[in-house]
């Protein structure tokens, strides 16, 4: 080829290049007013409510252990903390040359409602004091994960400052360089997460079920070393999008290795939302015949088929007394895309107070703190957000 049509071709790529960084750049300023936002776990936040026996009817007496709040990131993992099924709504109409690439794909960005504008980690604390004012002793605030898969958490340290007791506010960490960050903020309890299944082990962490295993056995050794608690988080316990309905078996054995590293408790997570009352109950059975306690076990439910307080009601029956539920049913998972809202924490406040079980929490002060976070993401509230505020 002739050097003048090389050049040629190269000044060409080099303004197309130019042009397409300008239009990136222009849209990521766009998304700049939300990423603090995002960067707060308020939107993640779960309840774990623990209160005596398994007792369905009748009142319930001042339970010794009454109940704690704290993320699945979220298995969330929050549980996961990948909380961001909202999110798809910022890439679904923008065009396929400035969509995030890889991990980045549609659903990992935040949509930016219009005319809304929140300040970052002061909105999340602030947020994160109305759950705890309503009567949630423990909120888990953050998540430690790398901020170049989740740039929305990377304000995770400035989250926990003006926090009045850190052990009331755990934190979510997905490997050894995240409970050092975690430990330099002045953590003192921390989440593990990890998969049941080899597929989403795969897409969530990159690595497999074994690795993933052995890394939060790590993290959990060094985060006791280090004067820390340990909570931990096992996904896709039921169905997993790639392979299927999920055994038992394999469910209790990755919940007895954390267990074994030092976790005080286990939940067990229904990322996709496909569990039901007899499976509820025939894992829980599993868990106990294999030597888990019930005290050590928690439950937490997406609502995608509408089965979550069903399935919550199952698990109480079965002598769980702990559930994790998120503030206004927000929730989801990037990196399964059939993942939909949590279990809304205003829909189990309304279930256990109907079975007379005191909970200390103030339902009403839950709804609006959810209703201002719904709001805010132009999303539907729960129905008994709905309900109650017409």
């Amino acid at each position: 080829m002739p050097r003048y049509e090389t050049t040629r071709s190269r000044r060409r790529w080099r303004r197309r290049y130019r042009a397409k960084v300008r239009r990136l750049m222009a849209a990521r300023s766009a998304r700049m007013k939300i990423t603090g936002f995002m960067g707060f776990s308020g939107v993640f936040i779960w309840a774990g409510f623990y209160f005596p026996g398994p007792s369905c009817a009748g009142a319930v007496t001042e339970p010794s252990r009454m109940y704690e709040c704290g993320p699945v990131l979220h298995s969330m993992c929050w549980r996961s903390l990948h909380g961001l099924d909202f999110a798809r709504k910022a890439t679904a109409a923008a065009p396929r040359s400035l969509r995030p690439a890889g991990r980045f794909r549609p659903g990992s960005w935040p949509a930016v409602p219009a005319g809304r504008r929140l300040r970052g980690p002061r909105s999340g604390r602030s947020f994160i004091k109305e759950l705890v004012k309503a009567g949630l002793p423990v909120v888990e605030a953050t998540s430690f994960v790398s901020p170049r898969w989740v740039p929305q958490l990377s304000d995770a340290a400035e989250v926990l400052t003006e926090l009045d007791d850190l052990t009331r506010h755990p934190v979510l960490v997905p490997n050894m360089r995240g409970l050092e960050r975690a430990r330099e903020s002045g953590v003192k309890s921390v989440a593990v997460f990890v998969s049941a299944t080899e597929a989403f082990a795969r897409k969530n962490l990159n690595m497999s079920r074994a690795s993933a295993c052995e890394t939060a056995a790590k993290v959990v050794t060094e985060a006791i070393k280090n004067g820390m608690t340990a909570r931990g988080y096992v996904s896709m316990c039921f169905g997993d999008p790639w392979e299927g309905p999920v055994g038992t078996s394999a469910v209790a054995e990755v919940s007895r290795q954390l267990l074994d590293a030092g976790c005080y408790e286990i939940s067990l997570g229904d990322t996709i939302g496909v569990a039901t009352a007899g499976h509820v109950k025939a894992l829980v059975e599993e868990h106990v015949q294999g030597g888990v306690p019930l005290e050590r076990l928690a439950l937490h439910f997406h609502d995608t088929y509408g089965q979550a307080l069903s399935n919550v009601l199952a698990g109480i029956q079965s002598g769980v007394t702990c559930f994790d539920a998120s503030t206004g049913g927000i929730g989801g998972c990037p990196f399964a895309g059939s993942a939909t809202g949590n279990l809304a924490m205003e829909e189990l406040l309304w279930l256990l107070h109907g079975l007379g079980i005191n909970t200390g929490v103030d339902l009403e002060a839950v709804v609006r703190a959810g209703q201002t976070m719904t709001d805010f993401l132009n999303r539907p509230p729960s129905r008994i957000a709905q309900a109650m505020t017409g």
